[in-house]
Parts: structure tokens; C-alpha cells; sequence
């Protein structure tokens, strides 16, 4: 229990911190993304669920807006099977900082919470529970508004999930 709260107070100090060591030395028109951009797309996952012994597989769909150069606030809707009768269903509202921008890739730190609907064996189990986490990835722009998000979580009730969002930017604030 005393590595989880280390390892979690360390993730949340680099979290504020890194404001101060990556995105204020980036200047505004470094950044990929832009002030008032509408993103939507659509997920596939991998996951390990704390109460199963197999990996769970799924999808989902993301909206998020960008409200400056640098913060992100969205939902996503996630749904996974470990093909062992664990079903799951995830609400989550997200909030997105990107930290640094590197050529045609923005690097952002995620925070999200919200809840997970299990279901075990088809109605045999059901449980409601808390689910957040924090997720590190990068967003990469290919042409024109479209993009891929490779990430990496730590979150709860998984203990690590990796995935892919891939979708399509939209500039709602023309300057």
C-alpha cells in the first residue's frame, strides 16, 4: 500500500509541476491544436480489470474541447469484455493537459473520473463502481484535423490499460 501512495503523490507533483518545466516554454503557435477545436473519435483498448485474471479488450468514442492551447475537458464512453463473462461499461468525464509539442506530436497528461457498470457471469454479479485514473499519451496530427492518440493508464478498477484513439478535429472559433 505505502508504493501506491508514493508512486501516486510522485505522479501527481510531475503533474503540476511540468507546467512550469515543459508548457511555458512552448509557445503558442508551437502547438499542433488550437484554441476552440471540437475532437471526436473512436477507441480501441486493452486492459487488465482488477477482478479478473485475463485481459479485457474493447472500445469507445471520445468528444473533448479545447478550451486554450493547453487544457482539454471531454467525456468518453468505453465498453470491454474479457471474454471470460466480465462485461464493462465506462462513463468518464476527462480533463487533457497537454504539456509539450514536439514536430507534428502534443504530448498531454490526463485525468479522468467517473463510473464503471460491471457486470460478471450475465446478471449473476453487478456492481457500480468508481473509476478514474491518470493517463499519459501523445496527440499525433496526420492531415487536416485528423489524428491518432496512442496512450498509456493507470486507473481504477483496471490496474493498466493501453490503447488508441483515432478521430477527427474540428476548429469551431475561426480567427
Amino acid at each position: 500500500m505505502k508504493k501506491k501512495s508514493i508512486c501516486f503523490i510522485v505522479c501527481i507533483c510531475f503533474f503540476f509541476i511540468s507546467n512550469t518545466l515543459f508548457a511555458a516554454n512552448i509557445v503558442d503557435s508551437q502547438r499542433n491544436g488550437s484554441m476552440g477545436e471540437l475532437s471526436i473519435g473512436l477507441c480501441v483498448e486493452g486492459n487488465q480489470y482488477t477482478i479478473s485474471d485475463t485481459l479485457a479488450f474493447g472500445g469507445g468514442a471520445l468528444v473533448d474541447f479545447r478550451f486554450t492551447n493547453a487544457l482539454t475537458a471531454g467525456l468518453k464512453v468505453n465498453i470491454f469484455d474479457d471474454f471470460n463473462g466480465v462485461l464493462a461499461l465506462e462513463i468518464e468525464p476527462l480533463f487533457r493537459w497537454y504539456i509539450a509539442s514536439v514536430g507534428f506530436a502534443d504530448f498531454f497528461a490526463q485525468a479522468d473520473a467517473g463510473i464503471t457498470i460491471i457486470t460478471v457471469n450475465s446478471q449473476a454479479y453487478n456492481k457500480v463502481s468508481f473509476a478514474g485514473g491518470l493517463t499519459a499519451g501523445a496527440r499525433i496530427n496526420i492531415w487536416k484535423g485528423l489524428y491518432v492518440d496512442p496512450f498509456v493508464s493507470f486507473q481504477y478498477p483496471k490496474m493498466m490499460s493501453f490503447g488508441m484513439y483515432v478521430g477527427y478535429s474540428f476548429d469551431l472559433i475561426k480567427e
